[in-house]
């Protein structure tokens, strides 16, 4: 009877103490019983469950039990895929539609008249700029009637301020702030008479 070397599967006598093959030092532990396979006809261990070369499942009864359980990992792993994709496409869809819209109203022409309480505050802020306590501004509330339009989104504001001077008493100043509205909330001073 012959048994297989434990390191080069090479057939050696069962009381061999060396290898004819690769000159490995046998042990007598180290033998084990093989057997054919069924399905390929290849040596697997004796007490091999699947065989290592074709795959096949050598206990019938196990056999079924595990292809039913790798075809529900299968299955499984197939609906895993698909949930997967069809969340990969949600997320692109979305991204590309709240990218359109974000785009359609950024690209959307902007009301090109101002409403009269921008023109307003605009030229408030440019009268402050020009007052020597800016912080101690005090204006009346918008007056649409104090906006004069004229043409080519062009404005001017007539109005007053009270405001401390360089001495810190408060002072009533008159003004009148000519502006240019250019869009997206781009303005422009053409003239300021404070």
């Amino acid at each position: 009877m012959s048994k297989k070397c434990p390191y080069c599967s090479e057939d050696v006598s069962e009381d061999a103490v060396q290898c004819g093959s690769c000159k490995a030092i046998l042990k007598p532990d180290k033998f084990q019983q093989t057997k054919k396979c069924p399905s390929c006809a290849e040596e697997i261990q004796e007490d091999a469950v699947k065989c290592r070369y074709c795959g096949e499942f050598l206990d019938g009864s196990k056999s079924a039990m595990l292809e039913k359980q790798g075809k529900g990992v299968q299955i499984s792993t197939k609906h895993g895929a698909i949930i997967i994709i069809l969340c990969a496409v949600f997320i692109i869809v979305s991204q590309f539609l709240s990218s359109n819209s974000y785009n359609k109203k950024a690209k959307s022409p902007r009301n090109t008249t101002p409403h009269y309480v921008t023109i307003c505050s605009m030229a408030h802020v440019y009268v402050k700029e020009n007052l020597k306590s800016p912080s101690t501004a005090e204006f009346p509330s918008c007056n649409e009637k104090a906006i004069q339009r004229l043409g080519n989104n062009k404005f001017r504001y007539s109005g007053y301020v009270d405001a401390q001077n360089g001495f810190g008493a408060m002072i009533r100043n008159k003004f009148m702030v000519e502006m240019q509205y250019k869009g997206d909330d781009n303005w422009s001073l053409l003239s300021i008479d404070l």
